[in-house]
């Protein structure tokens, strides 16, 4: 090899020159010396540390048991044991008259005798491990460990203390940490419970458990209970969390995630699943609303309650009012099922060229089957269809005669309004049908523009997995929402967008103003403005949840306005305010109200309050409270 290729390579292989690099061996050599020298000092340190604490443990625990903290009956028996055991020296030198001739007689065996018995007998020996068991105490609690101490040591401790055992116990090793760990992987929204604790926790528990109760004359009992029963462990769970400082929590620590296929398929879990003798007794309608499920469908879709289907020939389905009146949401979903045959024409969602309706209702809420549709059926070719809305309905699934499975989408007629002809009609619609099962279904209402008579059909949004999966897509790209409607929406359609969505808030803050502000619109704003940021911080204070923050806004205002009326001198700004501070006592002053509001749940609320307020007052909140949902909503 060359010079220059030589000379080249020695960057990586090394200098040439000897002396140079003996002298960068002995610079890294001297690096490592260092570098142990310094973890040598750290560890050193460490261990004088150590050894430092344990001996300060034991010697307070030696004071403690010896010096001027020592039990007095402690003391007492050591002074009497002493005696005892100096008798028979004492005896020896008045007989002999002196050491020297008692010595002669074996008084040295008898001093033997005493330091031996003096320093080798039971008391001593428990004195002498209680000495090591309260050092080893005081040790894991200058550790910052004292909460981990198991109960049985600690109540032998104050037992000990109180003068009712001569017994200072240690398990020799530490209870184990409760872990809250589990939180981590439940929602903010998931209620926690006790239980949740208990069982995340269940080995730990058992095994201190036992030590806890060993001593007890039926440990093996208490014990094999326990393992069979873990629920019993609960009484000592809570203790075990109270030591520790372990508050429980009520919910769980992680950032909720969902998807708009998700928020839909638990929408139709929460409305309500009737049945044949509750529709022969109330409409759908009626019972969706009782439920409380049109205020969560619109804080997460929008939802007008006066919105209806519209009927045909005197027929119209069993429906909630109309969902996804967010006219975004709505797109969504309309797209999800019909894909890029909706159009937007005229303020107007159309399905062009619909083609075969097999798979709807009909207006009478009977499903189109293949086989039921000849080649010239007007169903087989169907045109435009316009979307009338989109609502929860309820359908019919059963077997008819011929042991098929049959569904029914359920409907009612104009004389169905009559009480006794809705359950003639009910009885009529399920006649053919056995072991019928009712389902909650998102029911899309079409219209067929016809020459000479518009037909009426009904799709269902089936919460499958394809539709789930497709409105999942598209709600992860909310994100960029603007801009994907930029993209699929026209100048026109995005102005009556806008326009629906002012309606809508407009009408809504209408009516709040006949009730709080004398008919003053800009008067909403300013209530709003005043009230719903400290009433927001306030429910979170006390841990309520947000989504009831309508409900507490109505609650406080109505509150606040007839004490206001009761007395001509009184604020009604300082009676409010008043109100909002008194939430952070609530759970004292009402627990069974406070656990509702935190829980969220609406149709558990209503029922409360039908069980304290009278009908009038509780139909009156239910439609203010809605109200401020559409307000706080837009």
């Amino acid at each position: 090899m060359d010079a220059f290729g030589y000379n080249a390579l020695s960057g990586f292989f090394g200098s040439s020159n000897r002396k140079e690099r003996r002298r960068q061996e002995m610079q890294y050599m001297q690096g490592i010396l260092q570098m142990q020298r310094q973890e040598q000092q750290i560890e050193t340190q460490n261990r004088i540390k150590m050894q430092d604490m344990i001996d300060q443990s034991y010697a307070t625990a030696n004071k403690l048991l010896t010096g001027q903290h020592a039990r007095d009956k402690d003391r007492e028996r050591i002074k009497n044991m002493s005696n005892d055991y100096l008798q028979p020296i004492n005896d020896m030198l008045r007989q002999y008259g002196s050491y020297e001739r008692a010595k002669q007689f074996g008084i040295d065996r008898l001093i033997a005798e005493y330091q031996y018995k003096l320093n080798n007998n039971d008391f001593v020996y428990q004195v002498s491990k209680n000495k090591e068991n309260l050092a080893k105490i005081i040790q894991v609690q200058n550790e910052g460990k004292g909460h981990l101490l198991s109960l049985r040591d600690r109540d032998n401790l104050a037992r000990f203390q109180a003068g009712e055992t001569d017994v200072i116990t240690y398990r020799g090793q530490l209870d184990g940490e409760i872990d809250t760990k589990f939180l981590e992987n439940m929602t903010v929204e998931e209620n926690v419970g006790i239980e949740a604790y208990l069982y995340e926790n269940l080995p730990t528990l058992l095994a201190d458990y036992s030590y806890m109760v060993a001593d007890q004359p039926n440990a093996n009992e208490l014990i094999t209970y326990a393992q069979n029963n873990p629920e019993s462990l609960i009484p000592y769970l809570k203790k075990r969390m109270g030591i520790s400082g372990i508050q429980q929590a009520d919910f769980g620590e992680k950032a909720i995630k969902t998807t708009l296929g998700t928020e839909l398929v638990k929408g139709l879990e929460m409305a309500p699943r009737a049945t044949g003798a509750q529709l022969r007794n109330n409409s759908y309608a009626e019972l969706f609303e009782a439920s409380g499920a049109g205020q969560y469908y619109d804080m997460l879709v929008g939802y007008d309650a006066g919105s209806r289907p519209i009927v045909k020939d005197s027929v119209v389905a069993q429906t909630s009012g109309e969902i996804f009146t967010n006219p975004d949401m709505q797109e969504k979903v309309l797209r999800q099922v019909f894909g890029d045959r909706i159009q937007y024409e005229d303020g107007k969602f159309i399905v062009e060229d619909f083609g075969d309706g097999v798979g709807l209702y009909n207006f009478r809420g009977s499903m189109i089957y293949e086989d039921e549709l000849g080649p010239l059926s007007l169903e087989k070719n169907l045109d435009d269809m316009e979307i009338k809305g989109i609502f929860v309905g309820q359908k019919a699934v059963g077997i008819d005669k011929f042991g098929r499975r049959q569904e029914i989408l359920m409907t009612e007629g104009e004389a169905d309004l009559d009480p006794t002809n809705r359950a003639k009609s009910i009885n009529e619609k399920l006649a053919a049908l056995d072991d019928i099962q009712f389902q909650p279904a998102y029911i899309i209402q079409m219209e067929e523009d016809d020459m000479f008579q518009d037909d009426v059909y009904y799709k269902e949004l089936d919460m499958n997995y394809v539709n789930i999966a497709g409105l999942d897509a598209d709600e992860n790209i909310n994100k960029s929402l603007s801009e994907t409607r930029t993209n699929i929406a026209n100048f026109a359609k995005d102005k009556k967008k806008k326009e629906k969505q002012i309606a809508l808030k407009n009408k809504a803050q209408n009516q709040l103003a006949s009730v709080y502000s004398n008919n003053n619109f800009a008067g909403i704003d300013m209530i709003a403005d005043t009230y719903a940021a400290p009433v927001t911080m306030s429910m979170l204070n006390a841990g309520i949840d947000y989504k009831m923050l309508p409900i507490v806004m109505t609650e406080l205002l109505d509150g606040a306005g007839k004490q206001a009326q009761m007395s001509d001198t009184a604020d009604t700004h300082e009676l409010m305010m008043g109100a909002i501070s008194n939430l952070s006592v609530l759970q004292e002053s009402d627990p069974e109200l406070y656990d509702i509001l935190k829980s969220g749940n609406l149709e558990l609320y209503y029922r409360y309050k039908e069980k304290t307020s009278p009908k009038k007052d509780v139909d009156e909140l239910k439609s203010r409270s809605r109200l401020w949902t559409k307000y706080f909503n837009y």
